[in-house]
């Protein structure tokens, strides 16, 4: 048996302390103290990290007796400093509005021990209690989530911006129609001798009607694939301590896969299975929503996906074949956050969470019934939300 046990708690600080302390003498401690923990000898730590043998029993003694507290350099067990004066809070409130990598602390994001190995820098102050250090966290108007991840090739914010309001102007230029009702203004100015002659005969109900049917010809939708699985996920419970408590579950993985047409004038979606997401598979949902809706102009909006983009899909968009009334509109390259059916996914798949149905057929169904017996909040048009 080692001579440290971790709890994951520990573990995990110390491999926060191991990558960013502030002092370099706080990293090598966890790393020696990491190591101990899974096995290695003494004297393979004090090789490692270049210190006597003598000093690693001082440093395992300091942990036996002190914990995480030992960690801090040459303050093992300091309970003296243990609050901030208001200059303090206040300094250590504006550290915290800014990146720890502002304070050369090589990390992105704040944490407990980034946050104690500053203060102990700065202030000499170490605090007891985690809960301390998350009240300075609240006090900086910080707050535990979890982060939006995004793609390291996603373009920056001005440009993503710039290609929605093209996706926007395409829209209006299809549509015939600007957001707030009145035509594109080369059309206007192409049709405006024809309109001219035969405006003033026009009344009122006849020219509303007019603008009505150019919107109606138009089917604006932004769509996009997603799956669903069926699988035992084993999970925390309250069982018997020191005894080994079994359940029988079932291991079969299902999946499925759907692709959706979240409509823009109402919100509500069509949505069909997919036995696969590729060309083919694709290309079959769309015709079928070509076939639903006769005499429509469909403008798909959705992201740029191979089976998106392939010559195989875009050579079935010409006159007299199958999708000659679908006009295709690709988002930005990953940026999943600009379609709105996302949003849907996501509360579909909250829906059939944490219930694991007897068959996957009524997971299934379940998912679908949801997805489609709404209309959902969710539009890529400003004017539509």
């Amino acid at each position: 048996m080692s001579a440290i046990q971790l709890t994951d708690d520990e573990l995990r600080i110390l491999q926060d302390h191991r990558k960013g302390a502030p002092h370099k003498l706080m990293r090598l401690k966890s790393e020696a103290i990491i190591m101990l923990s899974m096995g290695a000898s003494k004297k393979f730590a004090a090789e490692f990290v270049e210190r006597s043998i003598e000093t690693i029993k001082r440093w395992v003694r300091q942990w036996k007796e002190f914990g995480l507290a030992s960690i801090r350099t040459g303050h093992a067990g300091n309970d003296n400093a243990s609050k901030l004066t208001r200059e303090q809070a206040e300094e250590t409130k504006e550290a915290l509005s800014r990146p720890p990598s502002e304070q050369g602390i090589p990390a992105d994001f704040w944490n407990v021990p980034r946050l104690a190995g500053w203060m102990h820098e700065h202030f000499n102050v170490e605090y007891k209690s985690r809960s301390s250090y998350h009240r300075r966290f609240h006090m900086a108007e910080l707050s535990f989530h979890k982060p939006l991840g995004v793609d390291r090739h996603r373009a920056p914010e001005a440009e993503i911006e710039a290609r929605m309001e093209q996706i926007d102007a395409e829209i209006a230029r299809i549509t015939g129609q600007k957001r707030d009702g009145k035509k594109e203004d080369g059309q206007e100015e192409d049709q405006r001798r024809r309109e001219a002659e035969t405006n003033d005969k026009k009344t009122n109900d006849e020219k509303a009607n007019d603008e009505k049917k150019v919107r109606e010809d138009v089917i604006v939708v932004s769509a996009d694939e997603v799956g669903i699985e069926h699988e035992a996920v084993i999970r925390r419970a309250w069982c018997k301590r020191c005894a080994k408590t079994k359940i029988r579950v079932d291991r079969e993985r299902q999946s499925q896969k759907y692709i959706g047409f979240l409509h823009e004038s109402d919100g509500r979606v069509d949505l069909m299975r997919l036995d696969r997401c590729n060309t083919d598979n694709v290309l079959k949902a769309l015709t079928e929503l070509t076939l639903k809706y006769p005499d429509k102009t469909i403008v798909v909006v959705w992201d740029n996906a191979g089976w998106h983009k392939s010559s195989t899909l875009l050579a079935q968009t010409g006159e007299g074949k199958p999708l000659e009334r679908v006009q295709f509109i690709n988002l930005p390259p990953y940026s999943p956050d600009k379609n709105p059916i996302e949003k849907v996914w996501n509360e579909g798949k909250n829906s059939i969470s944490n219930r694991q149905r007897a068959f996957f057929e009524d997971t299934c169904e379940a998912f679908e019934s949801f997805v489609t017996s709404k209309k959902f909040k969710y539009r890529l048009l400003k004017s539509s939300r």
